[in-house]
């Protein structure tokens, strides 16, 4: 047994951190019936929603508001009923949800900067949220002695401390970075310079001696920025030691970059889908592209959008957090659930930011995933964003020409009824774009 899992074993049995316990749980309840899993995940909706009515006098007035007792809600298609709540609820009401033991603090800046998330959870819950991250990570293949390099820019150093709490939101980060992350997953953060798509000679030979060091390694960050790494390595004709998976978290993951990368790389890649507020909702096994729904945990709902080829908000309801109940809760991504598979898991995709949903010449909306793959088609092309200002686009790239193929991007762009008035192009992609990057601005 490698030292860190019988670490991880050993504070599972002397303290309230039952992160192993838990992990065994939901890799059991893998071999459960999709009737099994569906009765189970209803005991624990309703458990949360009980929890979250008795306590919460947000929740209690959102019901009453509805004109709505929790005694009607018997079932799923009921609960259906309950309104569905959104960040702006969250950040106004948040005293009034909070309700449970307040141990640790997460904050993210959202994607839009005028306000941030700010989530509360208890240890229990921290626990179990990590299990639920090794989960994902042995489907990609990962043990307690692989190596995970995290590829990410510089500026992500940068911290955000909220004032009122900052000394809880410190010891959140070094609990979860420095012991969970860095020591127990072996997990190291590679920065290089900015967004620049050309990464200095000397940087990148130290990335590729560290990778070649490990005896087993993934590769983890945001797909834009492992392509950025893939590219740099093939261009400086730099090889590295094929690594165990490629993992995409915290972005959306095209499908030709999904290619891209398994190419380059010579193994698979995998896609984890969450949130700062909710953790981790989904994630791909097996190499497969669709995202199974960690249904454990989470209860994920699609509202569908009119304009739309059965695209939706993504609702989701986090069935751990008893501190802080987020209880159909708009994450504003747009999705859809393709289909529940023969075990009952539902398969998700997600398209991209609701805020960032293109309205087409013929009316209908365009995801953000739409667009990328109509502009990454085009191979030189390494950084993109769609500038909308009014009726107007603006598509900005960053290439490794000086022009692409600009009558066929056109085109494809075109054939999705969404078409730039012009084209520009940057040699690196602005320092705006860092925040939570976004392949659709709106002015």
């Amino acid at each position: 047994m490698a030292v860190r899992e019988a670490i991880l074993d050993f504070v599972d049995k002397f303290s309230g951190f039952k992160t192993a316990g838990f992990l065994k749980t939901l890799r059991d309840s893998e071999k459960l019936s999709a009737e099994e899993k569906e009765a189970g995940q209803w005991e624990r909706v309703k458990n949360i929603l009980d929890l979250a009515y008795r306590n919460s006098s947000f929740y209690q007035n959102l019901f009453s508001k509805a004109g709505l007792h929790i005694g009607e809600i018997k079932n799923s298609s009921d609960y259906k009923k309950v309104p569905i709540i959104t960040p702006l609820d969250v950040i106004k009401y948040r005293s009034e949800i909070i309700i449970g033991r307040e141990d640790l603090f997460i904050q993210s800046a959202g994607t839009n900067r005028s306000f941030s998330s700010k989530t509360i959870i208890d240890f229990n819950c921290a626990a179990k949220k990590y299990a639920l991250y090794l989960r994902h990570l042995l489907k990609a293949g990962w043990d307690f002695d692989t190596d995970i390099f995290y590829f990410l820019p510089k500026k992500y150093k940068t911290k955000i401390v909220d004032i009122e709490s900052g000394f809880k939101q410190l010891f959140s980060t070094y609990i979860q970075n420095k012991i969970a992350h860095n020591f127990l997953t072996r997990r190291k953060i590679l920065f290089y310079d900015d967004l620049n798509p050309v990464i200095d000679k000397k940087i990148l030979q130290n990335f590729r001696a560290l990778i070649n060091s490990s005896e087993k390694c993934i590769l983890m960050g945001r797909a834009e920025f492992l392509y950025l790494l893939a590219d740099n390595l093939k261009e400086r004709d730099l090889e590295i030691k094929t690594p165990q998976s490629i993992v995409n978290i915290g972005g959306l993951l095209p499908l030709v970059i999904l290619g891209r990368l398994k190419f380059f790389f010579k193994t698979e890649v995998y896609d984890i889908y969450g949130s700062s507020e909710l953790s981790y909702i989904a994630g791909s096994r097996n190499g497969e592209k669709d995202l199974y729904v960690n249904e454990e945990t989470h209860l994920v709902e699609i509202e569908k959008l009119e304009g739309t080829d059965n695209l939706g908000k993504i609702i989701v309801t986090d069935l751990l957090n008893e501190t802080m109940p987020f209880i159909r809760y708009e994450v504003g991504d747009v999705g859809r659930i393709l289909r529940k598979n023969e075990k009952g898991i539902s398969l998700l995709e997600v398209s991209g930011r609701q805020r960032n949903l293109v309205l087409s010449r013929d009316g209908h909306l365009v995801s953000e995933k739409e667009i990328c793959e109509a502009v990454f088609a085009d191979e030189d092309v390494l950084q993109f964003c769609l500038k909308i200002d009014k009726d107007k686009m603006l598509l900005e790239l960053v290439s490794k020409k000086e022009r692409v193929r600009e009558a066929a991007m056109i085109g494809r762009l075109g054939a999705l009824w969404v078409e730039p008035v012009k084209i520009a192009y940057y040699k690196r992609i602005p320092e705006d774009f860092l925040d939570k990057w976004q392949y659709v601005v709106r002015s």
